[in-house]
C-alpha cells in the first residue's frame, strides 16, 4: 500500500485525461467526417451511374453520424471545461470584437455606431499567444490538446493544469 495521491491531483489527472480523450474524439470525427464527404463528391461527380439517390442515401447515413460525434464531443468540452484563473470557457469560440453587439443598444438605433463605436476599438479580448487552425481559436485548442497535449486558455493564456498566480471572480 502506497501512498495515495491527494484527490486534487487525481480529479486534475482525470480531468486532463478526459479532456484529452474527447479532444481526440473531435479530431478523429473531423477526418472521419471530411473523409466520408470526400467518398461522397466522388460518388456523385466523378463515379455516377445513374444511381445518385441510392449513393447519397449509403454515404449520408456515416456523414450524420460523424458530425453528431464530432459536435458533441464539442459541445461536451464547451460545456465542461474553464479556465482555472478567469473562469471562461476553454473550448469557446467567441465572436470577434467587430461582430459584438454593443451592450446597451436596440436593432431600431440608426446612430448606435457614430455613438459607440469606442467599444469596437478597445484591447484585444484573447490573449497575444491564441492561435487558430482554418480561422478557429476552438479547433487549434482541441489541436494542441488532442496532438501535443497541452491546452492554453485562450482569453488569459494560462496553461491547463499548472497553478493560478491569480484567481478572477465575479466573472461569467
Amino acid at each position: 500500500m502506497g501512498i495515495e495521491p491527494p484527490i486534487v491531483e487525481r480529479e486534475q489527472g482525470l480531468r486532463y485525461g478526459i479532456t484529452r480523450a474527447l479532444c481526440v474524439i473531435a479530431s478523429l470525427s473531423w477526418f472521419a467526417l471530411i473523409a466520408a464527404v470526400s467518398v461522397l463528391l466522388y460518388a456523385v461527380f466523378i463515379r455516377s451511374n445513374g444511381d445518385i439517390a441510392d449513393q447519397v442515401n449509403r454515404l449520408f447515413t456515416p456523414i450524420v453520424w460523424f458530425g453528431a460525434v464530432m459536435w458533441g464531443s464539442q459541445g461536451l468540452l464547451w460545456l465542461w471545461r474553464r479556465c482555472d484563473r478567469c473562469r471562461r470557457r476553454l473550448f469557446e469560440e467567441g465572436r470577434p470584437n467587430w461582430a459584438r453587439w454593443a451592450p446597451g443598444l436596440s436593432a431600431f438605433d440608426r446612430n448606435w455606431l457614430k455613438r459607440n463605436a469606442s467599444w469596437m476599438n478597445g484591447a484585444p479580448e484573447r490573449d497575444h499567444r491564441a492561435k487558430t487552425l482554418l480561422g478557429s481559436h476552438r479547433m487549434r485548442a482541441i489541436a494542441d490538446m488532442a496532438f501535443g497535449g497541452r491546452l492554453r486558455c485562450q482569453w488569459c493564456g494560462h496553461e491547463d493544469g499548472a497553478t493560478p498566480d491569480y484567481v478572477v471572480t465575479g466573472s461569467e
